[in-house]
């Protein structure tokens, strides 16, 4: 990429970043607001990935459980998915993918003290992620975030983590169901 084109398509991934709270707060009480969240990074204007999964491991409650999962071949299309609460909380649950990754429950990796890199290719392997990269969180009341992914545009690696990171702790926010 062009020194103009990286400026630009950081510029972008801000402008997408920075409507969060606002969309955020107006769906508070949804259920589901992690699968929200979660289309909203992965759309091709936002971090452009191919896959994504989000994990809450509890080690009080020794629990690592799926919440969100996204697939770009099942993409809800409605251009803003966060005014179309009921239809894209069908699409959702018609979605096979996030289906697998809200079915996964395992014993929490922490409590177990398992290997991190065992953990991330057991749920690469699970589901089916080609070239997985992955961030762990540490979020509110000791929980720890696991989101794994892929990226759609390999070139683009350098600037999506530039600021991915940050963003995930977004997720902390959202109410676990």
């Amino acid at each position: 990429m062009k020194k103009k084109d990286n400026q630009q398509r950081k510029n972008e991934l801000l402008r997408c970043i920075c409507s969060l709270p606002n969309k955020m707060t107006k769906i508070h009480g949804a259920d589901n607001m992690t699968e929200f969240l979660l289309q909203h990074l992965a759309r091709p204007h936002c971090f452009n990935l191919s896959k994504a999964a989000y994990f809450v491991d509890n080690p009080d409650f020794d629990i690592l459980r799926g919440l969100a999962g996204f697939h770009h071949k099942e993409m809800f299309h409605h251009p803003e998915h966060w005014n179309t609460q009921d239809e894209f909380t069908q699409h959702m649950k018609n979605s096979p993918f996030n289906r697998k990754v809200r079915s996964i429950g395992k014993r929490s990796h922490k409590k177990l003290g398992a290997s991190e890199h065992t953990l991330i290719s057991h749920l690469a392997g699970e589901l089916e992620f080609e070239k997985p990269l992955h961030k762990i969180l540490t979020i509110k009341h000791d929980n720890h975030g696991l989101f794994l992914f892929e990226l759609a545009d390999q070139e683009e690696r350098e600037i999506i983590e530039e600021v991915l990171e940050d963003t995930l702790y977004l997720f902390g926010f959202c109410p676990i169901f």
